[in-house]
């Protein structure tokens, strides 16, 4: 997660753009990936509708960025003091809830590979009656229910722009 405030926004380039949508290393190259890809998939990594006040989301899947105006030697700034407090406290916790349910499905997917190493050399009626994998298994069962009905949520907001 990441949260840019520049002087001028429109400064910054569509490869740069590219790049911070996308986690890469800064470069030179105005156009770093395929440009068909771009033109048929930017506008799901980009959420703009606040641009005209100088405020540009980007979401690639594995990261976040608002990239906005710098704007604290003014009056009332809404960039540098609203919008990088709803990313310090709204957005960051989605990114957290996101990671961990990340982390817990390949953690469950993990134990399914392992507990499937296991029957290595057996023939399908040996593995039916093999008692420590069937309990392995309803135990894995349970445990991803819990986490299914306790600690997974389909949807935290209804708010466009999070989702």
């Amino acid at each position: 997660m990441s949260f840019f405030a520049v002087d001028n926004p429109k400064d910054i380039s569509e490869g740069d753009y590219d790049r911070i949508t996308f986690l890469d290393a800064p470069g030179v190259d105005p156009h770093p990936y395929n440009p068909e890809f771009l033109k048929r998939d930017r506008d799901k990594y980009t959420y703009d509708r606040f641009a005209h006040y100088g405020t540009t989301y980007v979401c690639s899947g594995y990261g976040f960025a608002a990239v906005g105006r710098y704007d604290l030697h003014e009056k009332h700034p809404f960039y540098c003091k609203v919008i990088r407090e709803h990313f310090q406290r709204h957005y960051f916790r989605m990114g957290l809830l996101a990671h961990y349910q990340r982390a817990a499905l390949l953690l469950f997917a993990d134990d399914l590979a392992s507990a499937i190493k296991r029957l290595e050399g057996k023939g399908p009626s040996e593995e039916l009656k093999d008692r420590d994998f069937r309990q392995h298994i309803e135990t894995l069962q349970m445990r991803f229910l819990k986490f299914r009905s306790r600690s997974y949520f389909p949807e935290v907001t209804n708010q466009l722009h999070p989702r």
